[in-house]
Order: C-alpha cells, then sequence, then structure tokens
C-alpha cells in the first residue's frame, strides 16, 4: 500500500569452468534508494543502482570488505582482461530518462514486463578507473582542503569526490600538480546506475522512457547529460594523465547510447540512416587522437571513443545524414509535325524543335 518493495540481499554469483568453481566470484548489488513522500503517503524512487564486482572469500573480516558475515569477508578484485558482464534485470517504469555507468562497448534493451516494470538488458566490459590519493594529517590541512572535506564528506576517515559533482573539476585540478599528475591506484568497475540528470532540450528530456546513457572511466565528469551545443553533443571529462607507475598514460573511454528518434527529434532528421564524428580536444582546444566507433541498432545509436589520454578533455559529438534525393515523376508526351509523331518521355516536357 506504500509501494516500498519487498527488502533482499545482496547475491553472490559462481563461474563453473570444467566442472569446478572458480575461487574468483562475482558480488552482485541491485538497489532501490527511495524515499518517503509524506504528502502522497507512499514511497518513491530516488536512484537505482546495479553493480557486479569480482571477489574472493576469506577467512577473517577486514574493514576495507565487500561484506562480512559470521568470520568470513569477501575482498574486491580486478575483473580478468577480455571480461563481458551481461546483466537482465526488471526495472519499475517509473525510472526513465538517462542513466550513467561505469563499463565500456555499451549494449542496452528495453521491452515491457508488466503494467508496472520494464526489462532491461544491459551489457559492457568493465573499465579500469584512475584513483588519486593523498594521506594528510588534519593539523596541515590548507583553508582550501578544508573547504573540499567540509564539501565532500568524509567515509571512514576518507574525503570523497563523486565523479559527477559540479566541483570534481576544480577538486582534481587541484591534487594534479601536488601528485605530479599520477593516479595512486586503479580499479576495474562494471557499475549501471539510473540519474535525476534533467536537459533543457526537449529532444533530451524524456519523462515517460529510458533515454540513453553516458559511460566513461575517467576521474571526474559532468553531472548532466551531453549539452545540445552548436550542432554536438558536448561532454566533459576529466582525470589524471598518469597511471601508478607514473610513466604509463591512463587511457579514457566514453560511451554514448541514445535513442535513434531522440537524435533525429535533435537534428530534425528523417528515418533514413544517419552518421557520426566523435572528436576529443582539450582545455586548450589540441585534437586527441582516439578510436571512435558509431553503430545504430534495433532504434538505438551508439557512439564510443577510446584510447585517449586524460587531462581535461571536452568530446563531441556530431550526428549527420545525408540528404535524400527526391525522385521527380517522369511524364510521356506525343509530339506532332505533319504526319510524323514522336513521343518524348522526360521530368521537363519540351518538343523537338519543329514538333
Amino acid at each position: 500500500s506504500k509501494r516500498l518493495p519487498r527488502g533482499g540481499k545482496l547475491s553472490v554469483w559462481s563461474e563453473v569452468i570444467d566442472g569446478k568453481v572458480q575461487e574468483i566470484k562475482y558480488l552482485v548489488s541491485y538497489m532501490y534508494t527511495m524515499n518517503y513522500d509524506d504528502m502522497n503517503k507512499y514511497f518513491v524512487i530516488n536512484k537505482v543502482n546495479l553493480a557486479i564486482r569480482p571477489m574472493k572469500e576469506i577467512n577473517s573480516i577486514r574493514w576495507d570488505s565487500l561484506w562480512f558475515e559470521n568470520g568470513k569477508s569477501g575482498i574486491q578484485y580486478d575483473f580478468q582482461s577480455n571480461t563481458e558482464i551481461k546483466a537482465t534485470l526488471r526495472l519499475s517504469n517509473q525510472v526513465v530518462g538517462w542513466f550513467k555507468a561505469r563499463m565500456q562497448d555499451v549494449g542496452v534493451e528495453v521491452s515491457s514486463f508488466s503494467p508496472t516494470n520494464n526489462r532491461i538488458v544491459v551489457s559492457g566490459k568493465p573499465v579500469t578507473v584512475p584513483i588519486f590519493a593523498v594521506k594528510k594529517s588534519a593539523s596541515v590541512l590548507t583553508p582550501k582542503e578544508k573547504d573540499f572535506i567540509e564539501y565532500f564528506g568524509v567515509f571512514k576517515g576518507v574525503n570523497n569526490g563523486e565523479p559527477g559533482d559540479p566541483r570534481i573539476f576544480e577538486y582534481i585540478d587541484y591534487w594534479r600538480g601536488p601528485l605530479k599528475d599520477v593516479a595512486a591506484y586503479t580499479n576495474t568497475n562494471w557499475i549501471f546506475e539510473s540519474t535525476r540528470w534533467t536537459s533543457e532540450n526537449k529532444c533530451l528530456n524524456a519523462t515517460d522512457r529510458v533515454l540513453g546513457v553516458v559511460s566513461t572511466n575517467s576521474m571526474g565528469y559532468d553531472g548532466n547529460p551531453p549539452k545540445f551545443v552548436d550542432g554536438s553533443l558536448n561532454y566533459r571529462v576529466s582525470g589524471f594523465h598518469l597511471g601508478p607507475d607514473g610513466k604509463t598514460p591512463n587511457l579514457g573511454t566514453y560511451d554514448l547510447v541514445l535513442r535513434s528518434d531522440a537524435a533525429r527529434c535533435l537534428y530534425g532528421f528523417s528515418n533514413a540512416p544517419v552518421s557520426a564524428t566523435v572528436s576529443i580536444s582539450g582545455a586548450d582546444g589540441a585534437q586527441s587522437v582516439a578510436t571512435t566507433v558509431v553503430t545504430e541498432k534495433d532504434g538505438w545509436l551508439k557512439m564510443k571513443a577510446a584510447g585517449f589520454t586524460f587531462s581535461e578533455k571536452q568530446i563531441k559529438v556530431k550526428i549527420t545524414q545525408e540528404s535524400v534525393a527526391i525522385a521527380k515523376k517522369k511524364f510521356t508526351i506525343t509530339c506532332v509535325k505533319g504526319k510524323l509523331t514522336k513521343k518524348v518521355t522526360a521530368v521537363s516536357l519540351k518538343c523537338p524543335a519543329g514538333y
């Protein structure tokens, strides 16, 4: 009566190869975050989050564990290379609009499951996310650092900046110099979650369906959907340039999956096939080399860029469509010259001279 679903626990999934259960297992977390609407007297969905994490079970309890129970803990590990995950979930059809993700080569299928739920199939490969870290005594924090801590908050003694927060670019840039643009470590992630992103553009502000997915492995990114400016869908990302070894560049990924009809709405295109170009430039306007892929299938337009290096980057997607020539109808007339007749077939009809 209050629209509150029955709760459940996290689930652990095993992989069996040649009849043997593998040591690496997968912790699957699928959570609804809900608020109580005091005016209407029922619960409303605030956010939905699906995360899959590789883990090993150990016979002790650790503070940094994903879970602990009966003297055991689940410790997070990285995904093995070339892993691809596909998950099928039932999701309230009240959850619409934009999703964000931590994965690449994103695929999404949406169909109706029941009057109140959609069936969503989401697939993709995990991404490696660079993370910066610095350890400082509270007594030597600068006023700016104290401001960041007060703004972003502290959990288990750690000040974490949400990647899509409005101040994340400022936060990353502040620490870029002192940490020499080097990430402390990396994590592999596979996460899919709803957002409350809104757009001023009517084509990008659907309130009745899943509209698109934005996914990147960057430390920081825009906390809103791509902005449609001067004919391009623009998105901003940021991160440290180098990996933990201080030598190897961190390589970025960006996936934009958008309803085809939303793209056509933006540009006023017909249902004919469209194409797109993806360009990446730094804050100084210099172009960054990346591999880009664009496909259209089953009502979704998928655009991808990968292999670009970090600092602050502007990603632009420009969608185009070749003009379709209108077939002009031809007519036939009979031209007469004395006893001679001649049939002429053309778009623009005219008898030969003398006829």
